[in-house]
């Protein structure tokens, strides 16, 4: 109990300078890792020791350090494709794991750009509607503030960094 709560904490460590979308695979990983060097250690006929587990976990290091070789590691293997269609996972799919980070980042840019230029239409057009009494209502100027709105929260998260692009 004590020994898998130390396993526990120290992966949680780790996964916690991780973005969010890589957390959960990357648990799984680093947890079969320490778990394969037990078993080894142990040649699977008995439990470890805390004194044991505390050498295995020191001896990958800093979690820090593992966090960072993990994501270095994860990102080459994606940059140099090594998903097929078939080995993507949904998970990886609703994040878009598969698609290299760069690109992710100018297409999302893209679609901002795209939405802020509708946003803008949008107000004109409500605005010119209006006053020429085409209309009697502001929802085009409203749906053109709220897109507006959207782009600006979409720049700001961006710009942070959460899971794309540039990283804190």
């Amino acid at each position: 109990m004590l020994i898998r709560r130390k396993i526990e904490r120290y992966v949680g460590a780790v996964t916690s300078r991780l973005p969010m979308r890589y957390r959960s695979r990357a648990a799984k990983e680093i947890t079969a890792r320490i778990q394969e060097t037990i078993d080894v250690l142990c040649g699977g006929e008995r439990e470890p020791d805390l004194l044991e587990v505390r050498g295995i976990l020191k001896g990958m290091g800093r979690p820090e350090n593992v966090a960072a070789e993990w994501l270095a590691e994860t990102r080459k293997k994606s940059a140099a494709g090594a998903h097929s269609p078939g080995s993507l996972g949904i998970l990886e799919i609703l994040t878009l794991d598969f698609i290299p980070l760069e690109k992710l980042d100018a297409l999302l840019r893209n679609i901002l750009g795209i939405f802020t230029v509708m946003a803008v239409l949008l107000v004109i057009l409500g605005l010119v509607a209006l006053g020429t009494h085409a209309i009697s209502t502001m929802l085009p100027i409203f749906l053109g503030c709220v897109l507006a709105l959207g782009v600006v929260a979409g720049r700001a998260v961006l710009g942070a960094g959460y899971g794309i692009g540039r990283r804190r």
